[in-house]
């Protein structure tokens, strides 16, 4: 009898082990299952992140032309197959300020405009005079420390500041202040380029930059904006209004260009430079390369504008924009600068494939 209760013992243990040894391998199998269902989603996504950088690639070529308009929408939006293509703009750089043009220059209504610029962000007035300070004492030559700047005693990290223009705007994030400037403006660093000509381009300029550049009431300034986008509404199309000279466009922001407050010394009606956004779309993935460029082809807006309208469209001009940071030699493309960057989501859509 005890032999038969032991037989049948053993028969019960090998058989629970047999169910473990089942168990293990069939978590083995779904883990090797799910393991292997990541790589190839991996290898999918990396494939399509692959393929979005070459569209964005092929679509930053296309607007770079110098045969190429911001309003060639036919060219600049693609979509090259099922929820594939890119969306390319082409947008005047000179639309934004160059801090080096103010800073190197000791120039008072230059700081006034850079005070302007701090307090359309929110500082008050003792917190603007002290970046304003510190930007200077950044890019000057010296270890003179201004009233209320920053030279090496105060950062007290070898090679701060580096005493020489800025390279790129987000140097300008390390200059002392500009933490509470991230914290009350995030998206401050889109007035900016390094890459600007430094006269900025009513045409091509915000809102936000024409009323602390002005002294613009937001409102007109608001106005102003929409009415340069023509009856579309949208930028860079055939109805585009833009404006043949900046007495005319100072009056449309209802600003005298005597006006102390208005900087009319630092604004123009033209772009030099532009910049050329490509995102490469693959289904939910987007890739955003962008080029800042030297085509010396002077104004870039639309087409012919509105007829009648109060202020008559810029007719192109050839040649290399006088005054232009960089020479262009007989109307040639310079790229300036080229990157990447990440894609917000907000550069519109695909239109349906033809």
């Amino acid at each position: 009898m005890n032999t038969k209760l032991a037989y049948l013992s053993n028969q019960g243990s090998a058989l629970m082990a047999v169910m473990w040894v089942i168990a293990l391998l069939s978590m083995l199998v779904a883990t090797a299952a799910l393991l292997l269902n990541e790589g190839v989603e991996t290898i999918n996504t990396r494939r399509d992140m692959f393929r979005a950088r070459m569209l964005a690639e092929a679509g930053l070529a296309i607007g770079a032309s110098p045969e190429v308009k911001p309003d060639d929408q036919d060219l600049l939006r693609r979509e090259v197959g099922p929820q594939e293509g890119f969306i390319v703009s082409v947008n005047g750089e000179d639309g934004r300020i160059n801090p080096n043009r103010l800073l190197m220059a000791e120039d008072p209504q230059n700081r006034g405009v850079l005070l302007n610029i701090m307090r359309a962000w929110g500082l008050k007035l003792d917190e603007a005079q002290i970046v304003v300070d510190s930007l200077y004492d950044w890019v000057d030559q010296d270890d003179f420390q201004r009233m209320k700047g920053a030279e090496k005693k105060f950062y007290n990290t070898p090679g701060l500041p580096f005493n020489r223009p800025f390279r790129s705007v987000d140097e300008m994030a390390q200059v002392r202040g500009m933490n509470e400037v991230e914290r009350r403006y995030p998206g401050w660093r889109d007035w900016f380029s390094v890459y600007s000509s430094g006269t900025v381009d009513v045409n091509e300029a915000s809102a936000e930059v024409l009323v602390a550049l002005t002294g613009a009431d937001p409102v007109m300034a608001q106005q102003f904006v929409a009415r340069r986008a023509g009856p579309d509404n949208i930028r860079h199309t055939k109805d585009d209004v833009l404006y043949q000279d900046l007495p005319s466009a100072l009056r449309m922001l209802s600003v005298s260009a005597g006006n102390p407050q208005s900087s009319a010394t630092i604004l123009g009606v033209q772009s030099s430079i532009i910049r050329i956004e490509s995102v490469g779309v693959v289904g939910p993935f987007r890739r955003k390369l962008f080029a800042v460029l030297n085509r010396g082809l002077g104004p870039i807006g639309g087409g012919g504008g509105v007829p009648g309208s109060v202020a008559p469209p810029v007719a192109p001009s050839p040649g290399v924009v006088p005054g232009a940071p960089v020479g262009g030699g007989g109307g040639g493309t310079q790229i300036m600068f080229m990157g990447e960057q990440d894609a917000r989501g907000d550069e519109g859509t695909l239109p349906a494939a033809r």
